[in-house]
């Protein structure tokens, strides 16, 4: 979802989905507005600025089977800072 377009492939399956799990149907122009309105609050936090003194950084990361063309392993990282004042930071 942060490539910065909405492939109309997830689109469809998107639509697919919440229809057999919810009962509920929404137009692929509906989930592709939704999917817009995401991406540009994931790029928005992505160019947030960052303090500049941490007292604390952790680093975690888990790994996931992603299925593309081929099944492989990708990592999720997760950053998580803790400010002078003890304060958690994403």
């Amino acid at each position: 979802m942060n490539q910065g377009y909405v492939d109309i492939r997830n689109v469809n399956k998107e639509a697919e989905v919440l229809k057999e799990l919810y009962e509920i149907k929404i137009s692929y122009a509906n989930i592709s507005r939704i999917s817009q309105v995401g991406i540009e609050e994931i790029q928005k936090w992505r160019s947030r600025p960052l303090m500049e003194e941490y007292a604390v950084v952790f680093l975690d990361a888990m790994v996931f089977p992603i299925k593309r063309d081929r099944v492989e392993n990708e990592s999720i990282y997760v950053a998580i800072g803790i400010t002078p004042e003890g304060r958690r930071r994403f």
